[in-house]
């Protein structure tokens, strides 16, 4: 969603990107994780919320549904908004220049602003597991310091990353030290939290689109704070290490084909480990406290090893000739990642809220994938489509408009004849 208005990332400057001139890494890669976190955002357009801490809170993990559970497990959780929040740290760094400039900071300012509001109105008023208002704030933050130099970005990047490590993965380990009659309670505790979810969500998303609206803005207030609180310091770090990425080209594949090599490695080695954790958690059925205790260590730190597998993959497919048709779609899709992003909660919440067709827990975890990759098909080809008479996405545009105070062309200049 940083794609429309980035500009050459030369210290001190700033200014939009000419065609011509795009990183094309970056577009495909934008292109790749938008599409990617719809396997996870799947879940709970379809299910409720619970599955989220308990897989198997709507229904046993069985067959086709456990092996679906496991291939977005492995693959796609944590991995594609990982990969998002380092292009747009990258993002910044190509919009607002490199160098902290007064023209510069008050466009990217107003950019983050209007993102804002966008994510306010996604949140209430369409899908509440929106990431725009996070994003926002997150890269208000985070512009302050695109300044320092690639090796200072990486430490401070990963010092933050640690912090959200500890919430997420050392707070939870301590279950395993947790008297059996506190385990006990806490166990009875989730259950009824997860029937009463499960309950709650059924009423809520098979109803009407007010009824859901009221509950948005009654349950919204503190879910979005606790995801700040958790997110913030890993989405701030990864946006640091994106800003490094591109000043060292990295993204641009300047580097050795050798660390590309190497970063696909380490990727292999995190999903070995992940796989290993997910087929574990499976044949224990998801048993407390086990699950929740020891079960988030490895995907939280493995998914940015495997994030930047993915990236050296994309790179490294950009380098061989005849491949790289295989990622044009994807490069569309990337420079309409915001429009990609919107159309995945419209289309996909007409699909399983009541006031649309009303799917809302029939459709199992096999069949979401059958949805999931006829989403990406129609959103590829609409984005390639679209970009053979459009400059910008729909609301890329829109965006844009806002962030600059006036509407530029939205149509492509006609080639003159010869």
């Amino acid at each position: 969603m940083e794609s429309q208005t980035a500009t050459i990332a030369t210290p001190g400057t700033a200014g939009p990107v000419k065609a011509n001139a795009r990183i094309e890494n970056l577009d495909v890669l934008r292109g790749i994780a938008i599409m990617g976190i719809l396997l996870i955002n799947i879940w709970v357009f379809a299910m409720p919320e619970a599955v989220l801490s308990k897989p198997d809170a709507f229904g046993p993990l069985e067959g086709a549904n456990a092996d679906a559970w496991r291939f977005v497990a492995v693959f796609g959780q944590l991995k594609f908004i990982t990969l998002f929040s380092m292009l747009f740290g990258a993002g910044i760094v190509l919009m607002a220049g490199d160098a902290r400039e007064k023209s510069a900071d008050a466009r990217h300012k107003r950019r983050m602003l209007w993102l804002m509001l966008f994510g306010f109105i996604h949140m209430f008023f369409i899908w509440f597991g929106d990431i725009l208002l996070v994003y926002a704030l997150c890269g208000l933050i985070a512009a302050r310091w695109r300044g320092m130099k690639p090796g200072k970005l990486i430490w401070v990047g990963l010092l933050l990353i640690l912090v959200s490590t500890i919430f997420m993965v050392a707070l939870p380990y301590g279950l395993n030290f947790a008297p059996a009659e506190m385990l006990a309670d806490i166990k009875q505790q989730m259950a009824d939290q997860q029937t009463e979810g499960v309950e709650r969500a059924m009423a809520v998303y098979n109803g009407g689109y007010v009824e859901q609206t009221i509950h948005r803005f009654k349950t919204m207030p503190i879910f979005f704070l606790a995801e700040f609180i958790f997110f913030a310091p890993r989405t701030i770090g990864l946006m640091f290490i994106g800003m490094a990425f591109l000043k060292t080209g990295v993204l641009q594949g300047k580097k050795p084909i050798w660390i590309y090599l190497l970063m696909i490695a380490a990727a292999a080695g995190a999903l070995y480990l992940i796989n290993m954790r997910a087929v574990h958690d499976l044949g224990t059925g998801f048993a407390f406290p086990d699950f929740m205790a020891n079960s988030q260590g490895p995907n939280v730190i493995g998914s940015l090893f495997v994030s930047m597998g993915y990236m050296a993959l994309v790179v490294l497919i950009g380098k061989i000739g005849f491949l790289r048709i295989v990622r044009y779609p994807f490069a569309a899709a990337g420079r309409m990642a915001f429009s990609n992003y919107i159309a995945q909660s419209l289309i996909a919440t007409y699909l399983f809220y009541g006031w649309g067709l009303g799917w809302f827990g029939d459709v199992d975890q096999a069949a979401q994938l059958q949805i999931v990759w006829k989403i990406w098909v129609g959103l590829l080809i609409f984005s390639v489509l679209w970009l053979q008479v459009f400059r910008f996405g729909p609301l890329e545009w829109v965006w844009r408009s806002l962030t600059y105070g006036k509407a530029t062309p939205l149509l492509k200049a006609r080639k003159k004849a010869a």
